[in-house]
């Protein structure tokens, strides 16, 4: 007897590839990032990161939804480099110590871009990532300890109950009138409260798991099978080889363009 499939069902888990693959994609193509803070190579690595949206076929609203945190971080990077980076060129303020100058400038620009730009393929390869899939080819691929694997495996299972746990502690607090959405302070006193609640309630969840992880026998067992096996394809040796290609791509423009600046060196 078959069981019918409707529309709704299927979830389009993004190109199909290995999850360890994935895990290369971010550390190939965000390596040579780390080695740089112009301005040129992070604009070109940002958009061959958007160009490669549809490819792997994560929805833009997801996209831009995660990547609201790595525009606060670029932002907080970014400020102490305008006013304290290296001096040169005209300036343009000066206090104390503070000075924003051509240089200043173009480090800040840089550093914004930059992080976007690590931050960004995270975003987008973890989209459709399932944890029992990625625990499999941690223990297959890369022949992690079992006990590493399930407690990874685990953890990343709890990141949904996390956000079920603060929706059920919104609108229970909502529905006893402890929540007033007037004014920035009583949105800040409530913020808190619910992360507070919220720790509270994931370390309470994680000694729970922990002790039935351990009643179960996971803690003592140092090999494990595995329901499903996770092979490395000649697909994943492929996006792998068009990755290191397109890593290579923003330094070399950089380059040609006489904007690379090594990090480290940024006078």
């Amino acid at each position: 007897m078959s069981v019918p499939v409707y529309e709704d069902d299927v979830v389009d888990t993004g190109l199909p590839m290995n999850p360890v693959t994935r895990l290369f994609i971010v550390v190939i193509f965000t390596l040579p990032l780390f080695l740089t803070v112009d301005w040129v190579s992070a604009g070109i690595a940002i958009l061959i990161e958007l160009c490669a949206i549809p490819v792997l076929r994560a929805p833009v609203g997801v996209v831009l939804r995660r990547s609201v945190p790595l525009l606060i971080a670029s932002a907080l990077g970014s400020i102490p480099m305008l006013l304290y980076g290296q001096e040169g060129g005209e300036t343009y303020f000066s206090f104390l110590t503070a000075h924003v100058t051509d240089n200043s400038i173009q480090l800040a620009i840089g550093i914004f871009l930059r992080v976007l730009a690590i931050g960004l393929p995270v975003v987008l390869v973890s989209y459709g990532v399932d944890p029992t899939d990625l625990g499999r080819a941690l223990a297959q691929v890369l022949h992690l300890p079992a006990r590493f694997v399930l407690g990874t495996v685990a953890a990343l299972q709890m990141l949904t109950a996390l956000q079920d746990d603060l929706h059920a502690m919104h609108r229970a607090r909502r529905s006893r009138g402890l929540i007033d959405q007037h004014g920035f302070g009583h949105r800040f006193k409530n913020g808190a409260s619910l992360a507070f609640g919220l720790l509270v309630q994931s370390l309470r969840r994680a000694s729970t798991l922990s002790v039935a992880m351990e009643a179960r026998g996971f803690a003592y067992a140092s090999c494990r099978t595995w329901a499903k096996r996770e092979d490395f394809h000649l697909r994943d040796g492929v996006i792998l080889a068009v990755t290191v290609v397109l890593a290579a791509v923003p330094v070399a423009v950089s380059v040609w363009a006489g904007t690379f600046r090594l990090f480290g060196l940024v006078g």
